[in-house]
């Protein structure tokens, strides 16, 4: 599995999602994602982690997301970009993070939309993208 930043879970596999994350895509201007501190939870899909800043145009796509699929937003939303999944000793995670700078400043523009399979019903070796679309056209932004 790609590292990704989630919008939103627990969509229902229907016969027009690919539709409707078309419809969405084309909602949503590229935007830059901003990584920052590396932290860690005693939870299996959040072991450790790196925190997304939350943007504008990033609260704008999750709530988006959630009005194309008919859903209502879960609160709280923390991006983030998973590096570890399972159950490990917290100080294990601890110096992994250490040892990772306790930070990743890295900035990237978001340019598609992935529809994964990513459920605990499916090993995580099996999760694939069942759908894509792009994203309209990031804003190009002048040298200074």
């Amino acid at each position: 599995m790609q590292p990704h930043v989630s919008l939103m879970g627990g969509i229902e596999i229907t016969t027009d999602i690919a539709t409707k994350l078309k419809t969405l895509a084309a909602r949503i201007r590229g935007f830059e994602i901003r990584l920052g501190k590396i932290q860690w939870r005693g939870e299996y899909y959040r072991s450790l982690f790196v925190s997304v800043e939350l943007s504008d145009e990033l609260m704008a796509a999750h709530l988006a997301a959630h009005e194309e699929f008919g859903r209502l937003p879960s609160a709280p939303f923390e991006p983030h970009v998973s590096l570890l999944y399972g159950d490990f000793d917290e100080t294990f995670k601890k110096e992994l993070a250490k040892q990772l700078g306790d930070r990743l400043d890295v900035r990237f523009t978001a340019s598609a939309l992935d529809l994964v399979n990513a459920c605990e019903k499916v090993p995580i070796a099996q999760w694939e993208t069942l759908h894509q679309a792009m994203l309209r056209s990031a804003p190009i932004k002048e040298k200074t």
